[in-house]
């Protein structure tokens, strides 16, 4: 069973699994002007393994994301401020969409569940300051799971884990 796992924000952290086994992750990232005039306006540029692709629009790239999977977890995040809020709003409901074309399986989950279940696993706590939280995602990756990734796509291996260990996911 091949499954995603995804920390929505302007950078949105991938997580790609094969049943119980991370295959990969992945940041989708706006595409930088000079990636924008020779793809479009609407390009995004996805970086996994050090290796960019530049793709015409989220479209594209959630098209050949899901289009093998059988599953979608995705964050339930919030942000400070009203734009913040559509934004990530907006991102949650692309891929819910994306995922309902290729009807996947779709659950969203709570920022602070996720955590308390990276928290028991692991016997750590997580602090309140997003910097050190994050910090923290990325430490736990690293140690348990032997990756070196940014603080999004730590995240998203953490959903990940949160799913494995709510058999939310069942490969």
């Amino acid at each position: 069973m091949n499954w995603i796992s995804i920390d929505p924000a302007t950078k949105t952290g991938i997580a790609r699994w094969h049943d119980h086994e991370l295959m990969y992750v992945a940041t989708m990232r706006p595409a930088s002007p000079k990636e924008r005039k020779a793809h479009g306006h609407e390009a995004v540029a996805v970086v996994s393994q050090g290796i960019t692709r530049v793709m015409s629009d989220r479209l594209a790239f959630w098209t050949t994301e899901l289009a093998t999977a059988s599953a979608v977890i995705v964050e339930e995040a919030m942000g400070f401020s009203p734009k913040a809020v559509a934004q990530l709003g907006f991102r949650r409901g692309y891929i819910a969409a994306c995922a309902e074309r290729f009807s996947l399986a779709h659950t969203e989950v709570n920022t602070s569940s996720w955590r308390k279940v990276a928290g028991e696993a692991w016997n750590v706590s997580f602090p309140a300051k997003s910097d050190a939280a994050k910090a923290l995602s990325v430490s736990l990756v690293r140690e348990h799971y032997g990756i070196e990734c940014s603080d999004d796509e730590a995240d998203a291996v953490l959903i990940g884990h949160w799913a494995l260990r709510t058999r939310t996911v069942r490969p």
